[in-house]
């Protein structure tokens, strides 16, 4: 319903399952989209690497030109300024009224801020870091065999490379991380004009990219009501145990 909200509510739903500090979480989910941006950037790098005069200039005209000039506008406004100065004024204060008044506002927003930087430097700190790699490595190879193992079911697109199917992988991510809801309409685009590099038509583009994200999309909502209710009923068992405990 609103873009990227998902990833409050997990924290929402882990705070509430796990107990797990809800601050701390949100500093995860920053560590975890941090690796997975440097992920996507490597894709996005091997396969311009691989068939740089073919998606060199693509990268550059699409992504590439529209995020500098996006930064640059965000530099020049004066929201940017204010923002910055506000966080900058708050923490001075918190700073020099810490020790007048323990447990007040400043505090609690200072607490919040150490709790979020704690969840950043969890990544850092984890203790299996091999697993960590090997997951998070394995986890893109996976995305990677999803994008290119339905190039199979269209006619169309059944005989492009794996460096296609990489190419794909990635402006796939940057339309499913546009602050849209689920990446609608951003992932068509992206990927249709992809794939138009490759000689694919616009319209056995789309058929390809409605495919893929559709066949995402009907599998997230199946997985995500059947967590729900897993959740749902794990919590009332808890709740059963406990007032059982309580009881006796």
């Amino acid at each position: 319903a609103i873009p990227r909200i998902g990833e409050v509510t997990r924290c929402s739903v882990l705070n509430q399952s796990e107990k797990v500090p809800f601050n701390l979480l949100f500093g995860t989910v920053i560590a975890e989209r941090t690796v997975d941006l440097f992920m996507l950037i490597a894709s996005l790098t091997l396969a311009a690497t691989l068939e740089f005069k073919l998606i060199g200039s693509f990268v550059m005209e699409k992504i590439i030109a529209p995020v500098r000039d996006k930064i640059f506008e965000l530099a020049d406004s004066p929201l940017l300024l204010l923002g910055i100065a506000a966080v900058l004024i708050g923490f001075t204060a918190w700073f020099f009224m810490r020790g007048r008044r323990p447990g007040g506002l400043l505090d609690k927003i200072a607490n919040q801020a150490y709790g979020f930087l704690d969840g950043l430097k969890s990544v850092l700190n984890i203790e299996k870091k091999g697993l960590f790699i090997f997951h998070t490595v394995f986890i893109w190879v996976m995305y990677f065999f999803m994008s290119y193992s339905c190039f199979f079911a269209l006619t169309a697109t059944s005989g492009l490379s794996a460096t296609a199917g990489i190419f794909i992988l990635a402006i796939g991510g940057i339309g499913m991380a546009a602050p849209v809801q689920g990446g609608f309409g951003v992932y068509h685009i992206l990927v249709q004009q992809g794939l138009a590099l490759f000689g694919i038509a616009a319209s056995d583009g789309l058929t390809y990219a409605t495919l893929v994200h559709t066949s995402q999309t009907v599998f997230t909502l199946l997985l995500g009501a059947l967590s729900m209710l897993l959740i749902f009923v794990a919590s009332k068992a808890e709740i059963h145990d406990t007032s059982g405990a309580d009881s006796k």
